[in-house]
């Protein structure tokens, strides 16, 4: 049906759309971060009436932090000045401590250093360990070893196309 949103196989009525939302998580390639601290930014959506149910974990918070290789006063930084990969996590720390189900990131470490794109993987995939089975994501990224890192399935687009046979000449060119 045309128009429609579905959720594990059901329809989604229009006003129960933002708890949908609250399922899903997309996470953009240049997040854009409040001034304060990054604590400020995560503290953030849960003055958002779709959150007003849960509260602030500080220490989970933490946690996060810690498992992306960010040190104890990294909640303290300012915003403003953060690395390129230091707000990316922040994004991700951002929506991860609502756990969703499914996660969308749009090339989230297109334009960080190694180290920072290593600690973004390694969320995700402490993320996707937590709850076995339960979490999806699409990862959009133009590094096809990055790729096969973080995905079982490929998809290729070309001039707009979705390309699902590119997916054995991506694995064959890694040497998988």
């Amino acid at each position: 049906m045309p128009g429609c949103i579905e959720w594990q196989g059901k329809p989604v009525a229009r006003m129960d759309i933002p708890r949908y939302r609250r399922h899903v998580a997309y996470i953009r390639q240049r997040p854009a971060l409040l001034d304060g601290s990054v604590e400020d930014n995560l503290r953030y959506p849960f003055t958002l009436h779709a959150y007003r149910d849960v509260s602030f974990d500080r220490a989970r918070a933490a946690n996060l932090a810690a498992q992306a290789g960010r040190s104890g006063d990294f909640l303290g930084k300012r915003a403003s000045e953060l690395s390129g990969g230091e707000a990316q996590i922040c994004a991700l720390i951002r929506v991860l401590q609502f756990a969703p189900d499914v996660l969308l990131l749009d090339e989230p470490t297109a334009s960080l250093d190694p180290e920072s794109s290593h600690a973004i993987e390694l969320l995700v995939h402490t993320w996707f360990d937590t709850d076995r089975g339960r979490h999806a994501s699409i990862w959009v990224s133009h590094d096809p070893a990055q790729a096969a890192r973080m995905s079982e399935r490929h998809l290729v687009m070309r001039a707009g196309v979705l390309d699902e046979s590119a997916h054995a000449s991506t694995r064959e060119a890694l040497g998988q």
